[in-house]
C-alpha cells in the first residue's frame, strides 16, 4: 500500500472518528465514513460561512510526516494550496527547516 492509503486509514480516524472500512481480494475496496449524520440533498443542512480550525489537522499531519508538503495538506483538508499557506503563516507553533525541495516542517513548544 502506498502512502495514500496508509494516510487515508490514519486521517479518516482523526477527522471522522472512525476508521474506514477495507474490503480485501483480488481488488480492495476503502469505505470512509465522513459525517455522523446523513445530510440531506436540499442543503437545508449545510451550514453557510462557517469559519474552518485546521491547525489541529495540520499539527497532526506534520506529527505524521514532517516532511509533508502544503499541496498534501490541502488535498488533504479540501482546500487550496493558498489557504494552507495563510493557515500555517497563522501558526506560531510551526515552522519549516530547510530548502523548499530538501527542507521539513518542525513543531515549536512554547516551554
Amino acid at each position: 500500500m502506498g502512502s495514500g492509503v496508509r494516510n487515508l486509514y490514519e486521517f479518516s480516524k482523526i477527522y471522522s472518528g472512525t476508521e474506514p472500512k477495507i474490503e480485501e481480494g483480488d481488488v480492495f475496496k476503502t469505505t470512509v465514513k465522513l459525517y455522523d449524520k446523513d445530510i440531506s440533498s436540499d442543503n437545508t443542512n449545510v451550514p453557510q460561512n462557517v469559519p474552518q480550525n485546521y491547525e489541529e489537522r495540520i499539527v497532526a499531519m506534520i506529527k505524521q510526516n514532517p516532511n509533508i508538503t502544503r499541496k498534501d495538506m490541502a488535498e488533504a483538508l479540501g482546500v487550496t494550496i493558498k489557504t494552507i499557506g495563510r493557515k500555517l503563516s497563522e501558526m506560531k507553533n510551526i515552522r519549516y527547516v530547510g530548502s523548499a525541495k530538501g527542507g521539513h516542517w518542525e513543531l515549536i513548544s512554547n516551554s
